[in-house]
Formats: structure tokens, C-alpha cells, sequence
């Protein structure tokens, strides 16, 4: 039971189009190592995604730029939402859950449409297993879907549905991404409904984008243009653990790796989330809330540390000392807190060399 995604054995080249796969990048320690194995030992070209968040950690955006210096089959495009669009999405969401961390979402807004017309035949995820699995205690997946018997099944069921309606066949895979940016785009499907499903996160960052019909526009259009296109890319997961020396992914081992590949860097001992300078305040908004019983969600770092410890990809001193000293797991609010606010209230006080923007060019 690896992730609700199909996992891919193998990702064969795509001799028809520009591209073998797309990957969401952030500079971070488990988007760089899915660059790194995709690019330079499978040795396909990759398509490497990126949204620049004002909170993006520096040593992250020091990182991309390594990685366009290193790896010349790869294509890095960058985008920015504007400002005042990106102000009215945070304003909304921090007012549902009390922080802005919805980057893996509003990701698709910016890239989907692009993904489709250059006819990228795969989106590959970049989470580590500990992330994967971390979905089913908090119930933010059927735990069914895991099994890739029950993955065959329902996508059997659904393409005995789309021929009859006169529709392409979906692809292993093509069917979660169109029901991510559907489910993004329009709400939550009807089967969903049915069967009682619900995704907390998913449901805020859908009524968060409703704030911005700049954004939510085009991206709707998007989706609804491709109902009937035979080149959605397929969403697939490569599970690290199965790539990595002695089937374990060893957090400590990766950065090491990186470090002598593509120059990586990490600015602090995190081995979770190396990318963003406010998780910590996702931390302690999910701990706070889950303490009140105002959310059902269990705070994920928890979640991902314990079973990364059992799987052995951190010795479980490190994780408890990850706990400690390095998560938002606190009494009082994050210092990181200030950033937050400032950028919601519009007050460009970001410090240099913080990675912040330090102003707003799109308000």
C-alpha cells in the first residue's frame, strides 16, 4: 500500500512529444531527488514546475537556480501569481484554517492548462512515502484506494462509462488528475458526495479560489475544454523507498546526495518540508485547531514523522529532536507568524535575503 496514485515501475520515453514528465519543483529535499533520479538516472526530459510563494525559503530559490546551472535536459519554467489575486486566496483560506499552506493545489490553477496543450504524458509527484500514507489517518483519501486492485477496478468502471458516453478511455492515471483540478475548479464530484468523502484542505483551498475569478477563470475553462481530451497527463507517483539504496529512503543519505549532485543546501535540519519558511505555522495552526477540536485534521507533521521513524528513512532520536526544535509545535505562535500578516496586510517589511518578496509589484 504505497499511494492513492498509481505508483509507475517505469516512465518510458515519449518519443511523440517534447517532454517525458513534468514534476511540481520547489527546491526542496524531495523535489530536487525526483529531478535528480528522473533526469540524470533515468536520463528522461523532464518539464520542472515552479510557483514562487512569497514565503519561499532562500536556500529553495538557491537550489533551482543550481539545478538550471547542472541539468541541461530539463526545462524550468517559473511562474508568480499576482499579488493582489494571490492576497485575496491567503486572506480566505487563513480565514478557514488559520494558515495560507495550499501551495500543492493552487500549483494546478497555474500549470494545468499548460501541462495539457504541450501533451506531458506524465505529472510525478514528489512525496516521499511518509507523506503518502500520512493522507489515510487523516482521511483525506479512501483507505480502499490504496490497493492497486481497487485502482484497476474503479478505473475499469469509469472508462465502461466514458465509452458509452462517447469519450476517450482514460490512461492509468488520467483519471486522478482530471478529478483533482475538476474537484479544484468546480467542487467536490457527486460520486464523492455519494459516498460521504471529504477532503478538509481540498474544500477550503476550492472555496479560497472562489475569491479570485481572475485566477479561477481561465483555470475552469481549462479543465471543462479538456473533459474529452486524450492528453491529460496521467498523475503517477514514484515511490522513493523503491529507488533508493537498500529500498529505504534515508533522509540524511539524500541530502548528502544532493549536495554533491546539484549543489543542494538546506538551511536548517528539517527533513520535512526543506522549502517553505512558514511550515512552522502550518505546525502550529493544525496542532492549535485539532487541540479545540475545531479541525479533524491530525497535525501532519506528526503524522509523517512517526512513520518515517518506523520505516526507518530517520532514526527516531532525530525525529524527536526534529519535534522539538524544528517544528510549530509550540505554546505561542511561530515568529514566522509576522511574515503571514505582513504580506496579507500588504506591508512590504519581508527581511532581505529571507527569501520573502520585499515588494509588491502586482498590487
Amino acid at each position: 500500500m504505497k499511494c492513492i496514485y498509481p505508483t509507475a515501475d517505469k516512465i518510458k520515453p515519449n518519443t511523440k512529444f517534447d517532454y517525458d514528465a513534468a514534476i511540481f519543483y520547489t527546491g526542496g529535499k524531495d523535489s530536487s531527488f525526483l529531478l535528480y533520479y528522473l533526469s540524470e538516472v533515468l536520463h528522461l526530459r523532464i518539464l520542472a514546475l515552479t510557483w514562487l510563494i512569497p514565503y519561499m525559503a532562500e536556500n529553495a530559490l538557491q537550489n533551482i537556480e543550481a539545478a538550471k546551472k547542472l541539468l541541461s535536459n530539463v526545462t524550468f519554467i517559473t511562474r508568480k501569481a499576482p499579488d493582489s489575486e494571490l492576497r485575496k486566496i491567503y486572506k480566505k483560506v487563513y480565514e478557514l484554517q488559520q494558515n495560507t499552506c495550499i501551495c500543492p493545489s493552487v500549483v494546478y490553477v497555474l500549470f494545468y492548462k499548460e501541462l495539457v496543450d504541450k501533451k506531458v504524458p506524465y505529472l510525478i509527484l514528489g512525496e516521499e512515502p511518509a507523506q503518502c500514507r500520512g493522507i489515510i489517518f487523516n482521511k483525506m483519501a479512501p483507505r480502499i484506494m490504496f490497493y492497486p486492485f481497487i485502482q484497476r477496478i474503479s478505473l475499469m468502471l469509469m472508462n465502461i462509462v466514458r465509452l458509452i458516453t462517447f469519450r476517450y478511455p482514460y490512461k492509468n492515471g488520467q483519471q486522478w488528475m482530471y478529478l483533482v483540478v475538476k474537484n479544484l475548479a468546480f467542487g467536490k464530484s457527486r460520486l464523492l458526495k455519494v459516498f460521504g468523502y471529504r477532503n478538509e484542505i481540498i474544500e477550503n483551498t476550492f472555496t479560497a479560489l472562489q475569491e479570485s475569478p481572475e485566477l479561477l477563470k481561465p483555470f475552469a475553462e481549462a479543465v471543462k475544454k479538456s473533459r474529452n481530451n486524450k492528453f491529460i497527463p496521467a498523475l503517477v507517483h514514484i515511490d522513493f523507498n523503491d529507488i533508493s539504496r537498500d529500498g529505504i529512503y534515508k533522509w540524511d543519505d539524500v541530502k548528502v546526495l544532493l549536495h554533491e549532485k546539484l549543489g543542494w543546501n538546506s538551511n536548517s535540519e528539517k527533513g520535512l518540508h526543506t522549502s517553505c519558511n512558514i511550515e512552522n505555522c502550518k505546525e502550529y495552526s493544525q496542532h492549535r485547531r485539532f487541540l479545540k477540536m475545531e479541525s479533524a485534521i491530525i497535525p501532519m507533521l506528526a503524522i509523517e514523522l512517526a512513520i518515517a521513524t518506523g520505516d526507518g528513512n530517520i532514526d527516531r532520536q532525530k525525529a524527536i529532536i526534529e519535534l522539538k526544535h524544528n517544528s510549530g509545535f509550540t505554546a505561542t505562535p511561530p515568529q514566522e507568524t509576522e511574515y503571514i500578516n505582513s504580506y496579507l496586510n500588504n506591508m512590504p517589511c519581508f527581511p532581505l535575503g529571507s527569501g520573502f518578496y520585499v515588494q509588491d509589484t502586482n498590487a
